[in-house]
């Protein structure tokens, strides 16, 4: 295994990962990210959807860690993930997520996109 198809098989396995665990165990990861269900009713079934789509993006992933297949799988991780950054700073911004929070949040967001960017952009398998 090569340093890249590494990372490829971490950032899809980690995307399994957090989307088993936010279907399943939504409370753990909402108290994880610092906030409670007393804080957003809704908090359960929002990171249920997070969860099924961490899913489908780290199933993705996972099908394009070949040669010559992972760029527009891994690219698409990234953008969802820079979009997760947006959202969180916006929350924080409006005072519905605490602003230390969101900013400690979209900085992994963000980390973890580039690593997206990485693994999409370096050839080889």
């Amino acid at each position: 295994m090569t340093p890249i198809s590494g990372l490829r098989a971490a950032l899809a396995g980690g995307r399994l990962a957090a989307g088993v665990l936010a279907l399943g165990a939504p409370a753990t990861v909402a108290r994880a990210v610092g906030t409670t269900p007393a804080d957003n009713p809704d908090g359960d079934y929002l990171l249920r959807l997070f969860g099924s789509r961490e899913l489908v993006v780290g199933a993705i992933a996972a099908g394009a860690l070949g040669p010559g297949t992972a760029s527009r799988a891994f690219l698409l991780g990234a953008g969802v993930d820079a979009l997760d950054a947006a959202a969180v700073l916006r929350a924080g911004r409006d005072g519905r997520f605490a602003p230390h929070r969101a900013r400690a949040i979209a900085s992994g967001c963000l980390a973890i996109a580039a690593l997206g960017v990485v693994a999409a952009a370096v050839p080889g398998g």
